[in-house]
């Protein structure tokens, strides 16, 4: 298992090659422009916002090529949809260490995991997808798990079936997946900020923390790294 870990490692940049030109582009003046949002007055440039119209729409055609394509990378999408989550996981964090707002600090961490998390959920559903197509469980066209389940705990049981690996590294990774399942098993801790139950408002029972921003960044590039390497090894299976 951790030669073919190896292999992706050394060829990570060649599978990532269409991401090479944008990351060059994050240069010292695109990172000022990032820290600006920290600091940026939204409410007070809403009053100024004209009302809604009745013609109106969301999204409305571009002929800017400064503008984002909607599905432009559909064919990409299982690569590309992962990829955004967890940059802008760590996007977030960053500019909560480079914030002195606590409101931003308090409040950026909440999108922050929520990305990661998401990531989390959608890299382990891809690897299991591709492990049991390439073992002939599934056709190509079918998912090989249960479209409702977002406990990660239980999706990395799944997944870990596919990994013939006792190290100590399958456990620490086993370790953090639980931790974070803990605090999230129904998917919504970091989406509504509070819990309900039959129709009834209830508090998060998870006690005020101060959490170790750089560590926790730390973990996220950590298990960033690992589950790429098995996602590579299920579409190399």
């Amino acid at each position: 298992m951790y030669h073919l870990y190896a292999l992706y490692m050394k060829k990570r940049k060649k599978r990532y090659q269409f991401k090479k030109q944008f990351i060059k582009t994050i240069n010292k003046q695109s990172i000022e422009k990032m820290i600006a949002l920290t600091k940026k007055d939204y409410l007070s440039e809403c009053i100024y916002v004209a009302p809604l119209k009745e013609e109106d729409k969301l999204f409305i055609e571009s002929d800017d090529m400064s503008d984002s394509f909607l599905n432009r990378s559909k064919a990409n999408n299982e690569i590309v949809m992962p990829e955004a989550y967890i940059n802008t996981a760590l996007w977030l964090l960053d500019l909560i260490k480079l914030s002195n707002n606590n409101l931003v600090k308090d409040g950026y961490i909440v999108p922050a995991l929520y990305c990661f998390r998401h990531y989390l959920e959608l890299i382990m559903k891809d690897s299991i997808h591709y492990f049991k197509i390439n073992r002939g469980n599934i056709s190509s066209n079918e998912l090989g798990y249960d479209d409702n389940e977002h406990c990660l705990f239980n999706l990395w049981n799944s997944l870990r079936n596919f990994i013939d690996d006792e190290s100590p590294q399958i456990r620490r990774v086993c370790n953090l997946i639980k931790e974070l399942d803990n605090i999230d098993k129904g998917s919504t801790f970091f989406r509504y900020a509070f819990n309900h139950e039959n129709g009834e408002i209830k508090e998060y029972d998870f006690p005020a923390t101060m959490i170790d921003i750089s560590e926790l960044k730390k973990r996220m590039m950590q298990l960033y790294c690992f589950f790429e390497g098995i996602n590579f090894m299920s579409r190399k299976s």
